[in-house]
């Protein structure tokens, strides 16, 4: 049975702008959720209705790691406050991911709002297949460790923003997100991650 979710039509606006700009950066849902320092599967939850609307630190957070020059465009300004019944519908067609957004009426009728396409990301386990560009990242996260980088802790953001200052070619997020957990495992222990459910996560020196 599909599932009706109630949302004012200003954060479903909000929800829709966010998505735009994200897909138009090239990030998957999980990349996102990684930059802003948020669970697995924060922001797919969010923009699937799922969970409650973004948080005001959230967006704070969403249109830093999104680099928005105009963070107004992201949040629409209107006194519209109808309460909108919504269905949301995903599917994977032809190597894209298709997201669409449908309103139901008091008579059950429905109409489609809007429809994103997204590019097919690569697997993550195939990603990780490039053991070089991996072990470039660990590298790289390495000697930040031992000058002392990560002695105040440091958000998923700012850390993905200083390896690609460092890199000549752009790292994809999931390498820096990998090469981090790597450096927290039981064997290395260098890194351990601080903050809490209403905090953006950080890493942190051991």
């Amino acid at each position: 049975m599909t599932t009706i979710k109630e949302i004012p039509a200003l954060e479903l606006d909000t929800i829709y702008r966010i998505m735009l700009k994200r897909i138009g950066k090239g990030y998957t849902a999980e990349q996102l959720s990684f930059l802003i320092g948020a669970p697995e599967g924060y922001i797919q939850e969010i923009e699937t209705l799922q969970r409650p609307f973004y948080t005001p630190q959230d967006l704070e957070r969403i249109t830093i790691s999104l680099e928005e020059s105009n963070p107004e465009s992201l949040f629409p300004r209107t006194e519209n406050e109808t309460i909108y019944k919504i269905i949301v519908s995903s599917s994977f067609e032809q190597g894209k991911f298709v997201h669409a957004y449908y309103r139901v009426y008091d008579d059950d009728q429905q109409e489609e709002l809007f429809r994103l396409y997204e590019e097919g990301s690569p697997e993550f386990d195939d990603m990780m297949k490039s053991e070089e560009t991996l072990d470039l990242v660990g590298d790289t996260i390495d000697v930040m460790i031992r000058t002392g980088y990560f002695y105040e802790p440091k958000s998923p953001y700012e850390i993905f923003k200083i390896i690609n200052n460092l890199r000549p070619e752009p790292i994809n997020s999931y390498f820096i997100q990998f090469a981090l957990e790597r450096f927290q495992s039981d064997g290395n222990g260098k890194l351990r991650i601080v903050g809490s459910s209403k905090e953006t996560y950080c890493y942190e020196q051991c």
